[in-house]
C-alpha cells in the first residue's frame, strides 16, 4: 500500500485483502479504537492513522506505505487479545514437541502468568514437561512480567514487537527492567 492511500479494514471471515481492503481479526474492531489512532502492519514497518470508524468497517489513511503481505501482523494500542494461548492450530504442535522431546517452546503474544500455565497443563495431559520461554512482545505481559518470571524458565524481549505495541523510544528502558527483573529473579533472559 501506498503513502498517502486509504484503506478500510474489514472484518476477516478468510476472504483475501488487496490495497484497499485489508481483512482484520474480530479484536481489532474494539470499543476504544478512536480516529486518530495509529495502526502499524508489518512488524511496525507500515503506518496508518485511523480516520473514521464504522460499525462494520475501519477508514484509515496510509501514513508510510510498504508491502503487507498475508497474516501480517496488526498492531494497535488497546487492542485486546481474544481466545485461549492454546489454539486448535497449536495442538498437534504441542503433541510434536512432547513426541520429539524438544528442549523448549517459546509462547507468543502472553499477558500474564495464567497463559505460561495453560501452556504447561496442555503439555502436562500430553505427558510432556518441556520448559516455556516467554516472549514478552506485548505492554500487558510487560505490566505482567512478576507473575510472568514467576511461572516461565526463561524469557525473551521481543523489541521489534514491542517497539509496534508502546511508544519506540521507551523500548530500550523497558529492555533494561526486563533485563534487571529477570535478573533479579533468576530467570534466564534472551
Amino acid at each position: 500500500i501506498e503513502t498517502g492511500d486509504e484503506v478500510r479494514f474489514v472484518r476477516d471471515f478468510g476472504q483475501t485483502g488487496d490495497t484497499h481492503e485489508i481483512p482484520a481479526p474480530e479484536a481489532f474492531f474494539h470499543d476504544s479504537l478512536t480516529p486518530g489512532e495509529t495502526v502499524l502492519l508489518s512488524d511496525g514497518l507500515v503506518e496508518l492513522r485511523v480516520s473514521r470508524v464504522n460499525k462494520d468497517d475501519v477508514e484509515a489513511d496510509v501514513v508510510f506505505g510498504g508491502t503487507v503481505g498475508s497474516r501480517t501482523g496488526l498492531h494497535s494500542s488497546g487492542m485486546p487479545l481474544v481466545g485461549d494461548p492454546v489454539t486448535e492450530e497449536d495442538k498437534p504442535l504441542l503433541e510434536l514437541a512432547v513426541k520429539h522431546e524438544v528442549d523448549y517452546l517459546a509462547i507468543s503474544w502472553l499477558c500474564d502468568g495464567m497463559d505460561i500455565l495453560a501452556v504447561k497443563d496442555k503439555l502436562s495431559e500430553l505427558g510432556g514437561d518441556i520448559p516455556i520461554i516467554a516472549k514478552i512482545e506485548r505492554p500487558e505481559a510487560f505490566a505482567r512480567l512478576d507473575g510472568i518470571l514467576r511461572r516461565a524458565d526463561a524469557v525473551m524481549i521481543r523489541r521489534g514487537d514491542l517497539g509496534a505495541q508502546i511508544e519506540i523510544t521507551r523500548v530500550p528502558l523497558v529492555q533494561k527492567e526486563i533485563l534487571r527483573l529477570a535478573n533479579k529473579a533468576g530467570v534466564p533472559v534472551i
